[in-house]
């Protein structure tokens, strides 16, 4: 921050008494001094900086100040001031947005009293990431941008405000106003008004410390979650030197990189000749060294300048076990020979202990895949370009990796086949070579499904929209013309479980076209041939009615798009079984009886696609459907009783069951346990039960409240509780 700017800063706040004023990312500590002198005598400097250099000059600036400043991360700061000076570190936080958010919600809470000042100095980029926190804990805010030129150049403002008790859901309109207004803020000058910050009276110097780990403590929170008595302790080779998996075995040339890594620490190794050699303990350090590799001279001969590169250099230390002595190995890569260890290099250790070395490196990297093993290999599908053997190899550890729920990397020279190992690999995950590869992979201990992966991916990315929606909605409860206009947007949340194939388009959140219909976010496409979870149950599920001899209804809510389709191909790809899709847009209501008798009925097509609102009435010729399968939840408890009522009707003649697919833990689930709710309910307003319906009514039913709520609204209590 431009020291010119300081006293401007300190005029926004009038001190009453002794004030600390703390400067958590203080630099050199010039600023906080020139703040400090600004604000007065009454003013005593906190300060704390991590990086090392700058942490030195802050010590040698602060050795007259009254409290001495510390080096380490403010983040562990201990302390109560009454003014906050924060300048933080500009940059993105995974859990807070930004950082900035992070550090003013970290050091508010645990800094600066109540009734304190804050100066918040950031870029405008940041005021929306902060806005909420600001509002809820702090009043008196104003916010002013720093002058041109520095404002044209980095875009920072300058944030006041007087902490206060927290007060959640607090009005953030304004703040976020500032973003939207940046160019017009006042610019940062003289307060007219400033704030008054009380201190102490006395000569107190304010507690300051980093927080540090009490072992003993630690020890003792520690205790009952120790290993009981009567538990085995692990062996000491788990402890010393650990194994690490690698997908393919490591080769000979991979040893110096174990031993400098530290993965062979305390494994004994073996010679190959123990008559002449002892078994051995290696530890291997790597350093790097400047090495010149140019020098330049001008005509007088003199040095005008010198190129050098860091070269990596490994010490390995030996443990003789048989005469218990120490020796260090030579550097060089060329073997000396002899029986003398103290006159090996690393070239030596390699011959005298060579098979040592491979066994102790193959029980330390332990492979996924060996390719020198029958019972590791895997079948692959038979394409027109037939694979080398590193190329097979590569191919058979990805699917492992894969079915683990890995995803591998295949890094390699030009000319060395990586498109064609990208070609078995993506032959060898379609669907028809499943029943082939499925077993390969459970003989092996390897889940069956390799496409186990995209699953997780799936749901990660349904989680990180439902997260976006949820977030947005709190967000515009305090903008008028934005509050609730998103709830309609979590009855749709769900269906992206069911539509996020890239032969299905886009699925995008939205605003309402009357709010500008502003795009909130866009859900992942996943590859045409992925078949989800659901559409694998499906697919399951038709095959074992089918083979009971039973006819499937299968009930839609977005047929106007190309779901119908997609599901109609899997079906015949994968079942071989015949389907029809009712359109209702194409045929009319009086006409529907007539179409089922003429396309599915007469024919005897076993599987019918439709959407329920297209059959919930009128319709007498389904009786022939036994199953009904809800791919798709409707929230309509009116159209999902009408709907199975199209089945279980007089002329049915065998038992009618009806499966709705949902996924465990999201809003389709939600959905369903609501429209269960209210097909109970509805069931019991028809008189089945008459306390059940003064219940319905809302006589002693603690859910009367979530019944009457909207789908949209219910949906979301339920997923923000």
């Amino acid at each position: 921050m431009p020291t010119r700017l300081l006293s401007s800063c300190a005029s926004h706040f009038e001190l009453a008494g002794r004030v600390s004023v703390l400067d958590p990312c203080a630099g050199d500590g010039e600023a906080l001094e020139r703040l400090c002198e600004a604000l007065g005598d009454r003013a005593i400097p906190l300060a704390c900086e991590l990086e090392a250099e700058r942490a030195e000059a802050l010590r040698a600036r602060g050795r007259s100040w009254e409290v001495r400043p510390l080096e380490g991360d403010a983040m562990l700061l201990r302390t109560r001031a009454q003014i906050l000076f924060l300048n933080p570190p500009y940059d993105s936080d995974p859990n807070y947005g930004r950082l900035e958010h992070r550090f003013l919600s970290r050091l508010t809470r645990e800094c600066l009293e109540v009734g304190g000042g804050l100066i918040f100095v950031i870029p405008s980029s940041a005021i929306r990431a902060c806005a909420r926190f600001l509002a809820e804990h702090y009043d008196e805010l104003c916010c002013r941008r720093f002058p041109d030129p520095e404002f044209a150049d980095f875009r920072q403002v300058v944030i006041f405000g007087r902490r206060r008790e927290p007060v959640p859901g607090a009005d953030t309109a304004r703040i976020r106003d500032w973003t939207t207004k940046t160019d017009r803020l006042p610019i940062l000058g003289r307060a007219e008004t400033p704030m008054r910050i009380s201190g102490s009276p006395w000569r107190l110097v304010p507690r300051f410390e980093l927080d540090v780990f009490d072992l003993e403590l630690l020890c003792e929170q520690a205790s009952g979650s120790m290993t009981h008595a009567d538990e085995p302790l692990p062996d000491l080779d788990e402890l010393i030197g650990g194994t690490f998996g690698t997908a393919v075995p490591p080769k000979p040339a991979h040893i110096a990189l174990a031993i400098s890594s530290g993965m062979l620490n305390g494994h004994e190794i073996e010679p190959d000749d123990p008559r002449r050699h002892p078994p051995m303990l290696v530890k291997g350090t790597l350093s790097r060294r400047f090495v010149e590799i140019d020098r330049r001279t001008n005509s007088d001969g003199e040095v005008t300048g010198v190129v050098e590169v860091q070269r990596p250099n490994l010490s390995v230390q030996c443990l003789d076990l048989r005469r218990y002595r120490y020796f260090q190995l030579l550097e060089g890569v060329e073997p000396n020979g002899g029986d003398d260890p103290e006159r090996w290099t690393l070239a030596d250790l390699m011959v005298f202990y060579g098979r040592g070395l491979t066994r102790l490196l193959a029980r330390q990297f332990p492979a996924l895949h060996d390719p020198s093993r029958d019972d590791h290999r895997l079948p692959l599908p038979d394409l027109a370009r037939r694979p080398y053997r590193a190329q097979r190899t590569a191919v058979e550890a990805c699917l492992k990796l894969i079915a683990r729920g890995e995803n591998p990397f295949v890094v390699a020279e030009v000319g060395t086949g990586k498109s064609t190992i990208a070609l078995y690999l993506t032959a060898a995950l379609r669907p028809e070579f499943r029943s082939t590869l499925g077993p390969a992979l459970e003989r092996q201990g390897l889940p069956a499904d390799p496409s186990e992966p995209l699953d997780r991916e799936l749901s990660a990315e349904y989680a990180r929209l439902q997260t976006l929606l949820l977030e947005r909605i709190r967000e515009d409860r305090w903008i008028p013309d934005r509050a609730g206009r998103l709830i309609g947007q979590l009855v749709e949340l769900p269906s992206y479980l069911d539509r996020a194939s890239r032969e299905l388009g886009p699925f995008e959140l939205r605003y309402p076209e009357s709010l500008g219909g502003e795009t909130l976010g866009r859900g992942q496409d996943f590859p045409d041939d992925y078949l989800s979870p659901k559409e694998r149950r499906l697919l399951e599920l038709l095959r074992e009615r089918r083979a009971a001899g039973e006819r499937i209804l299968i009930f839609l809510r977005h047929t106007r798009g190309a779901l119908p389709r997609r599901l109609r191909r899997l079906i015949d790809e994968q079942l071989g079984e015949r389907s029809v899709f009712l359109d209702a847009s194409k045929v009319s209501t009086r006409k529907r009886q007539e179409w089922i008798e003429r396309k599915v009925v007469r024919p005897d097509v076993p599987i019918l696609l439709v959407n329920p609102n297209a059959v919930r009435t009128g319709l007498n010729n389904l009786v022939g459907f036994s199953t009904a399968v809800w791919f798709e939840v409707d929230p309509s408890a009116s159209t999902y009783r009408q709907a199975n009522g199209r089945l279980h009707r007089i002329g049915q003649t065998r038992p009618v069951t009806v499966v709705s697919l949902v996924y465990r833990g999201t809003a389709q689930e939600v959905l369903l346990d609501l429209v269960a709710k209210k097909v109970s309910t509805s069931l019991q307003v028809d008189g089945l039960d008459v306390q059940a319906a003064l219940e319905a009514a809302g006589v002693g039913s603690d859910d009367a409240l979530e019944l009457a709520l909207s789908i949209g609204q219910a949906v979301y209590r339920r997923l923000v509780a």
